[in-house]
């Protein structure tokens, strides 16, 4: 379940996008094989597996969905089994208000991560070009053909980091505000602002409790919910490969007021924290 007025809307809204994306490619494949008179057996088993892959991917994260939302009815009921531990020291002069906490994207990091994959992609192509070439006699036509093949592959290497950063970039982008009068977050391009008398529940969610990254969320009595994430540690697996970055801050710096955020939140609404995260990594 997820409530009217959450920003994981969104979330679902871009996973339609590349699910609609998938069966568009698909339909290009099989149309393609129909006008060229044999079928490309290699990019309709790939079109089919993202399909297949992507529609896993939907209903293990509904599935998720639905299991948190019975924890947080639990949570709402006053379920002590479901409160975090430690629980954040209440302080709600811990941050000087108004505060805000902005994570955006690495762009550099983003670069390093796509440039991985496509080395590691690279290593996977290679062998079928030189299969593919392998029939011509002529060196200098190999030469020329491989050449061919890699510009091209660049060029869409190139395209797809430029398409990647600018989605990534609005879509990643993540602010936290804290004053006076209530918390409001940004995320996935979505603002939501809940004043302190109305919040009824503040708990982490998501992912498994190994996990370094923690996700959180304030609920309102109208249905409202504002969500951050929390990077963990700095040298741990998940935060290095986040590509996010804190804005205006050291990293030491963000994770000290990230820290602080939840005192703030305990003291001002006057809710304690819930964890209702799963024990560990839950594919279904």
């Amino acid at each position: 379940m997820i409530r009217k007025n959450d920003p994981m809307r969104r979330y679902y809204i871009y996973f339609f996008i590349c699910e609609g994306l998938a069966v568009s490619g698909l339909l290009c494949q099989f149309v393609s094989s129909l006008t060229a008179g044999r079928p490309n057996y290699f990019n309709l088993g790939m079109s089919v597996f993202l399909l297949l892959l992507l529609t896993f991917a939907f209903f293990a994260f509904r599935r998720r969905h639905q299991r948190t939302e019975r924890r947080r009815q639990l949570a709402f009921s006053g379920d002590e089994t479901l409160l975090a531990r430690p629980q954040p020291q209440p302080d709600a002069d811990a941050l000087a208000l108004p505060a805000k906490i902005v994570l955006r994207m690495d762009i550099g990091k983003l670069a390093i991560l796509m440039l991985i994959f496509v080395v590691l992609l690279t290593i996977v192509v290679v062998p079928f070009a030189l299969i593919m070439f392998a029939s011509s006699r002529d060196i200098r036509i190999i030469v020329i053909l491989l050449g061919i093949f890699f510009a091209i592959y660049l060029f869409v290497f190139l395209i797809t980091f430029v398409l990647v950063a600018l989605l990534m970039r609005r879509f990643m982008y993540q602010e936290v505000i804290v004053d006076d009068y209530g918390i409001g977050s940004s995320m996935f391009g979505k603002k939501i602002y809940i004043p302190w008398p109305e919040i009824q529940s503040f708990a982490m969610w998501g992912n498994a409790k190994r996990f370094a990254t923690i996700a959180f969320e304030v609920t309102g009595n109208d249905g409202s919910v504002v969500r951050w994430n929390q990077l963990g540690p700095k040298g741990t697996f998940i935060t290095s490969i986040s590509a996010l970055k804190p804005e205006g801050m050291s990293f030491d710096e963000y994770r000290d007021r990230s820290l602080r955020l939840q005192q703030v939140v305990v003291a001002r609404s006057g809710k304690p924290l819930y964890d209702l995260r799963d024990e560990k990594i839950t594919w279904w």
